[in-house]
C-alpha cells in the first residue's frame, strides 16, 4: 500500500488555510454570491412567506434536476413555468413574470446563464443549489423528530462535527484547564481509546425484535 493511503488526512477546512490562497478567496465569493441571491429575494415580501420560500426551492429543484441529466433541457421561463405545474401540486404557482425575475437574479449572481435555447446552470449555480436543498432537507428532517429525536439528531452532528484530533483538545480543556465533568451523549459506539477518556462508560442495547432496551455499565479508569 502507498504511504500516503496510510496517512489519515486532516478534514479540508476554511479555518485550516491561509486567508490570502487564491481558492479561499473563490470560496468566499460563492458565499457572497449565495448572500446576494437570497438578499435580493428577501427584498421582496412576497420571499417573506415559507410556502414562496418553497416555491423558490421547488424551482431551483427543477433547474438542478435538468442541470444533472435527471430531466428534459429547460429553454426559456415558459417551459420552466409548465414543467412547474406538471410537477408540484400547487394552487398558486410563481408567474412566469415572477419566474422572469428569479432567472434575472440568478444569472446576475453567475448561478446560471441565459443561452439560446437553454437555461444553463454555472458550476457555482449547482453547489449553491445543492447546499440550500440539502440544507431544507436537513431542516424537515430535524423538525420531523420528537423532542427526543431532535436531541439525538443533534447529538449526532456535534459529535461528527469534530475530527479526532479536536475531540482530544476538548477532552484536555474540560479535564485540564476547566476542571470539569464531561458527559457525552452519542448515538454510536466508539473504541476503546474513546472510551478509555472516562472513567465510566454506558452504553444502551435496544433489540428491536423484542423490543427491550438493557443498559450496561462499563467501569473504567478514571481520565
Amino acid at each position: 500500500m502507498d504511504e500516503m493511503d496510510t496517512v489519515k488526512r486532516a478534514p479540508i477546512s476554511i479555518f485550516n488555510v491561509e486567508s490570502n490562497t487564491a481558492e479561499l478567496k473563490t470560496s468566499m465569493r460563492d458565499i457572497a454570491s449565495l448572500a446576494g441571491v437570497l438578499n435580493e429575494l428577501g427584498s421582496q415580501q412576497i420571499y417573506e412567506s415559507p410556502l414562496e420560500i418553497l416555491r423558490f426551492l421547488n424551482t431551483i429543484q427543477l433547474l438542478y434536476e435538468e442541470s444533472l441529466g435527471l430531466a428534459d433541457v429547460i429553454e426559456d421561463t415558459e417551459m420552466l413555468y409548465y414543467r412547474y405545474r406538471n410537477t408540484y401540486i400547487d394552487d398558486a404557482p410563481p408567474t412566469i413574470k415572477q419566474l422572469d425575475h428569479l432567472i434575472y437574479i440568478l444569472a446576475r449572481n453567475s448561478w446560471l446563464t441565459k443561452q439560446t435555447r437553454q437555461i444553463k446552470l454555472l458550476d457555482r449555480g449547482k453547489r449553491m443549489m445543492d447546499a440550500l436543498i440539502r440544507l431544507a432537507n436537513d431542516s424537515l428532517a430535524y423538525y420531523l423528530q420528537d423532542d427526543i429525536g431532535r436531541s439525538l439528531f443533534q447529538a449526532r452532528r456535534d459529535d461528527s462535527a469534530l475530527d479526532e484530533e479536536r475531540k482530544e483538545k476538548v477532552f484536555d480543556l474540560y479535564v485540564n484547564e476547566l476542571q470539569r465533568k464531561l458527559i457525552i451523549l452519542s448515538p454510536k459506539a466508539h473504541d476503546d481509546q474513546y472510551y478509555n477518556k472516562f472513567s465510566t462508560v454506558v452504553v444502551v442495547e435496544h433489540d428491536s425484535a423484542v423490543p427491550i432496551s438493557r443498559t450496561k455499565t462499563i467501569r473504567l479508569l478514571p481520565y
